[in-house]
Order: C-alpha cells, then sequence, then structure tokens
C-alpha cells in the first residue's frame, strides 16, 4: 500500500475524510428510505442462508456485469474477514470496474498477527495495468471476537470536472455504530465505469476464496446518509426497487432481484459458500 496516512475527523466512532462538500447536492435516483428497516432485514434473519464462494483460480471464478454501471454510482456489499493471523489470505476483491482509462480495483481484507486490522481502499491501474496509485486507504482497528466475522464495505463514485469523488464505507458487523469508518478522498481522472466484476479480480488476486453477499448498487450523485446506509445493508435479501441492481448472491445465484433485468453472468464454478451475517433491524449483528 502507498501510505498508511488518513486525513479526517472523529464522528461518532467514524473517521470522516476530508473530501468535497457533496451533502448539498441533488439526489438521481432515491435511495431507501430512513424509516425502520427491520422488515426489509426479516428475509436475511428468517433462514439460513449461504453467501457465494468466489475468487478460486487467481480471481477467475466471480460474477460479471456485462453492461455499463451508472455514471455516478454506489456499490456495496458483506464479505467475510478472517482472524488475526490469517494474513497471508491477502487482499480480497468485492468489486472491479473496467473503466475507459484502465481500472479501479477495490479492496477489503484483513492483516496482522496478534491485532486485527481491517484493510479498505481502492487501486487505480492504466489501461496497460500498470499501477497508478492507492486511494481512500484505511487500516481500522478492531476487536475481532465482537466487532467483525462479516463486515459491510462500499464504494460512492461522483464525477466533477476531470476528478472523481470516492467515498468509502466500512460497517463491522458487530458495532454499535452506524458507520464505522468513512472516508472521502479525490482521485485524478472521471473513471468511467463499462463494466464490473464482483467477487474477485483475475488480475491480482493471490488465489484464495472470498465470501460475498448482498450486494447492491445505486445510481446516485450524492452518497447516502447514515440512515440511508443502514437501510441498504440490513435489508438482507429483501428486493429493493429503488436500487439500479440489488444482487443478493445466495448460494451462487446471480440474479438481480430489483426488477431492473441487471443479472450477473456467472465465471467458473461460483459455489455455495459460507452461511451469510445475520441481518437485524436496529444493527446488524
Amino acid at each position: 500500500m502507498a501510505s498508511t496516512e488518513m486525513d479526517g475527523d472523529q464522528v461518532d466512532g467514524a473517521t470522516v475524510g476530508t473530501g468535497l462538500g457533496l451533502w448539498a447536492l441533488l439526489l438521481v435516483v432515491a435511495l431507501p428510505a430512513c424509516g425502520d428497516p427491520s422488515a426489509a432485514g426479516d428475509a436475511g434473519t428468517s433462514a439460513a442462508l449461504y453467501s457465494s464462494k468466489t475468487s478460486q483460480s487467481h480471481g477467475s471464478v466471480n460474477f460479471s456485469l456485462d453492461t455499463p454501471p451508472p455514471f455516478d454510482y454506489f456499490v456495496g456489499a458483506w464479505t467475510h474477514v478472517l482472524p488475526p493471523g490469517s494474513q497471508g489470505k491477502g487482499n480480497d476483491y468485492p468489486f472491479a470496474a473496467t473503466c475507459k482509462e484502465g481500472e479501479v480495483s477495490f479492496v477489503s481484507g484483513n492483516i496482522g498477527t496478534s491485532q486485527w486490522v481491517y484493510n479498505a481502499n481502492i487501486m487505480l491501474f492504466d489501461t496497460a495495468e500498470n499501477y497508478l496509485g492507492d486511494f481512500t486507504l484505511v487500516f481500522v482497528a478492531a476487536n475481532y471476537a465482537i466487532d467483525v466475522d462479516w463486515v459491510y464495505v462500499a464504494w460512492h463514485f461522483r464525477r466533477s470536472g476531470d476528478q472523481t469523488s470516492v467515498t468509502q464505507y466500512v460497517k463491522f458487523i458487530g458495532s454499535p455504530n452506524l458507520v464505522d469508518n468513512r472516508t472521502t478522498e479525490t482521485v485524478p481522472g472521471t473513471w468511467t465505469p463499462t463494466a464490473l466484476q464482483i467477487g474477485g479480480d483475475p488480475h491480482r488476486y493471490p488465489d484464495t476464496a472470498m465470501y460475498i453477499m448482498y450486494a447492491s448498487l445505486y445510481a446516485t450523485d450524492v452518497p447516502p446518509t447514515d440512515e440511508q446506509l443502514k437501510a441498504i445493508y440490513t435489508r438482507g435479501a429483501t428486493p429493493d426497487p429503488s436500487a439500479w441492481a440489488d444482487w443478493p448472491l445466495i448460494d451462487g445465484n446471480p440474479a438481480d432481484v430489483s426488477g431492473h433485468g441487471h443479472t450477473l453472468t456467472v465465471n467458473g464454478p461460483v459455489a455455495q459458500g459460507l452461511q451469510g451475517p445475520k441481518l437485524t433491524g436496529a444493527v446488524a449483528e
């Protein structure tokens, strides 16, 4: 990674990066309402639902969206993480966006031997696959026994002229916080997406499986509020018609349940993974 430094302020246990003032902008497509999301999460708690196992064979086992995502978008998913001492696993890549300028690889994972530290960031590569740098880089300390097992990680992209504002979110399943880490950074270039891989990056993955569940994508030019984010990550398998695409990814199923027809392509032997996160209406647990 390029650096472990991050500028920001502490708000309710979450680190807020110093980025562009986006909150005054208008929402293009409505995000979920901020009422009680307990009903939305019921489908994720009432049955023993299982995640999708991807990223074997150096990341070539994955899902792909073969049509361009929206220009400005929010995308996130629940991913499984390992306890301290598992640093040999390397990064997970829940998403990888193919763009006109190259590729944006979305990173989640864990490092450390005695202390559990969660790593999230994006990496940029040009069209020749040359590494251009890390952005939104964070290392978030956590108590593995209490806070983690499943982690929700998400990103919002908004273009502004010849730059892109990226806001990254981290939410530990056992944490009482609505958001455990929020970081915003400006990235040079527009990084217009032309396709999206979900659950693995075949170019950079170190040949170990990852587990992913409840992925969704929204067309929006502003990042969600904390309450909107909560409604997204507690929804579980309940379809969200306000999403551009909603992929529960249960047992390797690629279906888009939003009703908008953005079903994924399955690449390789995607399989049933670990039992997924149990979600509740207040805070995921």
